[in-house]
């Protein structure tokens, strides 16, 4: 199997495991509880992975075995009555669920740990998961599928009871099954969506009995998978035409990029942002379970991009993150939840599996859909041309801060096929005070009126006290004392306001064309009260290449101040008296063969031993071949040439490049003091060289684009547009952090040079959606034509060995070349070369390998040497230590993609850095910080010619993808999307 789909999820289990707080039980790190709803889901997850085949089957079944016995621990009665539940359930409100959730996971994760793992329990363990699972499901749960309001409540009820069904045979609990069933069946629209909360199952607001983008996935995953754990076939009647829209309607929800339109939502308070992926696992099974039983290509396709999307957003140990809000605010819900949830993508692996294999076949994953999709009772539209998906929205049942979805009456979401590229910004978290967003009309109506806020948001400000309660817990006293300060504002000041807007409309009149939908609506005010003699006429519809909108205010009614947010992508725009026309366009593929001037700075000593100023050199040189008009900005330092462009390029191997160079001057006192005192004059040669570049920079045209490397440089340009900044690691001072968060808010993007980086960035409060990873890359050019082996040995003059082991590269003590001594005296026979460093390094390290004939020390080496070194090779390492962070998660090492280019297996620190660029079928990966276990690695691997073959071949596979070509290629793309996103806003008044 794949790993980029078993990968993800064993790391998810490592993860939840690793909260094990020594008895079995893993508790939770935000609200400092044992949620064991969700305990259960590392039973499915390692029962899973050991049903597919997964190594490390001993472990798999301990992890089963521990959680199973902690869900039968957690088993009570609830006081005098006769029902059995898993605590904590509802009991503690810091766990954040219920009893029927809870119960539900429970007794299916039980259920299958029987099924998957019964020949390896003893008779009492088998009992005792046995009587668990089917004690709770006849006394509780057969109950909740069948009477509980809300209906994915009910559906995971169902699968509790559709376990112990399988287990004990009872009708009674069978019945229950398809008694659910035909209840889901009945409150089910006719377009396929659920309501959240149904208004006649007593919904606390209008607004709960939306539809939920959220819920969707969880009630077609788990009706799908109840049916046929209980022996009923979803493909007859009376089941399969309601499973089938209810996937239809989930798969539309879904754009290319894998996340979907999550502004449909019922129940906005639980998750706070302009999306979400922790619901993706139940949306991954429930697609592709439901493309193998129904056939339907774009359920398969959803599916596919759902499970890449949410694996994207698993940090380097396996702990889920849900996308956060623009404000910083958290979720509700916590990572453990999100890692137990993961155990439904597992059971869609082998659907996966077959679906991956089918598109590196060519085969027909994807269909056409209809230009329109109309889906009536939930009032969304989805419209699909070759060049992007828009999602239109109607009508809404109502809303108010915490419930109901935030916007209708308009355009939710448009994004580029080709790219993922977002269109048209929108957030969970909105605007506050109904300020305009883009593409919508906004005015001002009468006076504040405080009744109206309060009453709209009295019941949110009593919620909001439950809240702050489980915010304590997770996150102090701070964020406790947040929550009704919050609420207050966005839930009944926000309502009170007069600001109206066009996209608050509860009841517009919708028209499907051919090509699109017309509305007919009115500005209204938060809580949905129109604007009294308001009339809008709006219509969103495809054209060959985009998408064309027309907006009239016809009638503004009491209005005043009436203005019109442009977003930043639109094109074409006509504007006159309350009309506004313009085109929605994804950026082209073909706009990167025209772009912008280019500005590369970068604060680096050129020519230099440091791979940092080859990175540079070749990153200029791939944005020239591209048809950018490339200038490279760098460091004067002292007793350093000044080199005419050719020249000095051509000390990194550029030869034939247009790009233009100047060293700018910079007061250099560095080397004049001892190491120890350096830090002064180091940070005064980065602030005098940022002075030089911000004055150069200044008398640049608005048309070129600037990419710094430099944080200074970025915040004294972050007033500018298009402006880049790449950042290798995050910095560490107060100051230049502060510095990196001021400029991030400003800057038109962040290109991050690693995963690890990105997470800090997150982290230190930067907004994602403004964040590019771009691994380093390589020159392929350099590695054409190779000699052979025994040429590229000869060349160098090596002694004639069975094995030859290389490391190219620096020679800092974080690049663990220390333990590729103690692997040489570990193998006496085994040649090994180091080539690089800096002389200072090189002199070092010669010393404390005076005793080893068997390595060689050729120290630093131009770049059109280092081919010949890896063409030599039997084998590449790459030592990393696992300290400081540069190492462990920033770096994105040139000799990784210069192992690619030459076909050579490597030996690599098993380490997050490392880890993201290459799998286990790339590379071998050893402990880090450990030479013994480095030369295990290295013996194993000679021993082994069949394994390094095929480490090489897939080693060479992935050259192509990360030459500098490639990677300044997709940056372009990037900038280009940027640049249209960051546009700014413009008023258009009547």
């Amino acid at each position: 199997m794949s790993s980029s789909l078993r990968e993800p999820l064993e790391r998810v289990l490592d993860w939840m495991v690793a909260q094990d707080r020594g008895d079995g039980a893993l508790i939770c790190p935000k609200h400092g509880v044992e949620h064991t709803g969700k305990s259960a889901g590392a039973i499915v997850l390692a029962c899973e992975l050991a049903r597919q085949g997964a190594a490390r089957s001993d472990r798999l079944f301990a992890i089963a075995l521990a959680q199973g016995r902690r869900l039968v621990a957690r088993l009570e009665r609830e006081g005098e009555s006769t029902c059995f539940t898993f605590r904590p359930g509802r009991h503690d409100p810091y766990n954040c669920s219920n009893n029927v959730i809870d119960g539900g996971a429970c007794s299916d994760a039980l259920a299958q740990l029987v099924t998957t793992f019964g020949e390896r329990l003893t008779a009492p363990e088998r009992e005792s998961f046995e009587h668990a699972c089917v004690l709770h499901a006849q006394t509780y749960l057969r109950y909740a599928a069948t009477q509980k309001p809300i209906p994915a409540q009910r559906a995971w009820a169902m699968t509790g009871v559709a376990g112990a069904a399988r287990l004990s045979g009872h009708e009674v609990l069978h019945l229950a099954v398809t008694e659910g069933a035909m209840g889901l069946a009945s409150e089910q629209h006719a377009d396929g969506s659920y309501p959240y909360h149904p208004l006649d199952s007593g919904a606390p607001h209008p607004g709960s009995s939306d539809v939920s983008s959220y819920y969707q996935g969880r009630v077609s995953a788990f009706l799908l998978y109840s049916l046929e754990s209980v022996g009923i076939n979803p493909r007859e009647s009376p089941h399969a035409d309601s499973l089938c829209r209810g996937l239809d309607f989930l798969a539309a929800l879904y754009g290319p990029d894998g996340h979907k339109c999550s502004l449909v939502e019922a129940k906005p308070w639980y998750w706070e942002g302009a999306g979400e992926v922790v619901s993706h696992p139940f949306d991954v099974f429930a697609l592709a379970r439901g493309w193998r039983i129904f056939g339907k290509a774009h359920h398969g396709r959803a599916a596919l991009a759902a499970h890449r999307a949410w694996a994207a957003c698993l940090d380097r140990e396996g702990r889920p993150r849900a996308r956060r809000a623009r404000s910083g605010r958290e979720d509700y819900q916590c990572s453990l939840f999100w890692a137990g949830h993961a155990s439904w993508a597992a059971r869609a692996l082998p659907d996966l599996e077959a679906l991956e294999a089918l598109e590196v076949a060519g085969g027909d994953v994807a269909t056409a859909m209809p230009a329109v999709q109309a889906f009536e009772q939930a009032s969304l539209y989805r419209l699909e041309n070759e060049h992007l998906i828009a999602w239109v929205r109607g009508s809404r049942p109502g809303r108010s801060a915490m419930h109901g979805s935030p916007h209708g009456a308009g355009l939710l979401r448009v994004v580029s096929k080709a790219t993922g590229a977002e269109l048209l910004e929108r957030s969970m978290d909105g605007s506050p005070g109904g300020a305009p967003v883009p593409a919508e009309w906004a005015a001002r109506a009468g006076v504040w009126n405080f009744a109206r806020g309060l009453g709209a948001g009295a019941t949110d400000l009593r919620f909001s006290l439950w809240l702050a309660r489980a915010a304590w817990r997770a996150r102090g006293l701070r964020a406790a004392l947040g929550e009704p300060v919050r609420r207050l504002r966005d839930g009944a000041l926000a309502f009170a306001s007069p600001r109206v807007r066009s996209d608050m409309d509860l009841a517009p009149a919708c028209r499907v064309t051919p090509q699109g939908v017309q509305l007919e609506s009115r500005l209204a005010r938060r809580d949905g009260q129109a604007l009294p003699g308001s009339r809008l006429l709006r219509v969103f519809e495809l054209d060959e290449t985009g998408l064309r909108v027309d907006d009239q205010l016809v009638e503004s009614g009491a209005a005043k101040s009436v203005r019109y947010a442009l977003p930043g992508a639109a094109r074409g725009v006509e504007q006159g008296e309350g009309r506004v026309r313009y085109r929605l366009v994804a950026p082209d593929k073909a706009s990167a063969s025209n772009p912008a001037p280019l500005a590369l700075v970068a604060n680096a000593r050129m020519p230099s031993q440091r791979a940092q100023s080859l990175q540079v050199a070749q990153v200029a040189a791939a944005f020239q071949s591209l048809g950018a008009a490339t200038t490279l900005y760098y460091a004067r330092r002292r007793d350093t040439p000044v080199l005419d462009s050719a020249e000095l390029l051509a000390r990194y191997g550029v030869s034939d490049s247009a790009v233009d160079t100047v060293a700018l001057p910079c007061v250099d006192w560095i080397e004049r003091l001892p190491r120890a005192l350096q830090f002064p004059p180091a940070r005064l040669q980065e602030w005098s060289f940022a002075r030089s570049a911000l004055k150069v920079l200044g008398g640049l045209g608005e048309g070129a684009r600037i990419l710094t490397r430099e944080v200074e440089i970025a915040h004294g340009l972050r007033a500018r547009a298009r402006v880049f900044l790449e950042v290798h690691r995050v910095p560490g001072g107060r100051l230049r952090r502060r510095w990196l968060l001021q400029a991030a808010a400003e800057l038109t993007g962040i290109v991050a040079i690693s995963e690890g980086v990105e997470e800090d960035l997150i982290e230190l409060g930067v907004n994602p959606q403004c964040i590019h990873v771009a691994h380093d890359g390589v020159d392929l050019q350099r590695f054409a034509d190779l000699p052979t082996r025994n040429e590229a040995r000869a060349a160098l003059g090596l002694e004639e060995r069975e094995h030859l082991v290389v490391y190219t590269g620096g020679l800092m003590e974080w690049k663990g070349v220390d333990g590729v001594l103690t692997a040489a005296r570990q193998l006496p026979d085994v040649q090994f070369v180091i080539a690089g460093g800096m002389d200072a390094d090189v002199a070092r390290l010669r010393d404390l390998a005076a005793d080893l004939p068997n390595l060689r020390l050729d120290g630093f080496q131009p770049a059109e040497r280092v081919p010949l070194y890896l063409a030599a090779g039997d084998l590449g390492l790459v030592p990393n230590r696992s300290t400081p962070a540069i190492s462990a998660r920033y770096t994105s090492p040139l000799k990784v993609f210069e192992a690619m280019a030459a076909a050579l297996p490597l030996v690599c620190s098993d380490l997050p850095s490392l880890r993201a660029l290459l799998s286990a079928e790339e590379a071998e990966f050893v402990a880090p910080d450990d030479g013994r276990a480095l030369a295990t690695g290295i013996e194993g691997l000679l021993a082994d010619e069949g394994r390094r073959s095929r480490l090489a071949a897939a080693m060479a596979a992935r050259a192509a993808q990360h030459s500098w070509q490639a990677r300044a290629r997709q940056l372009l793309l990037w900038m280009d999307e940027r640049e249209t996103l960051s546009a700014a806003t413009k008023p258009v008044g009547s």
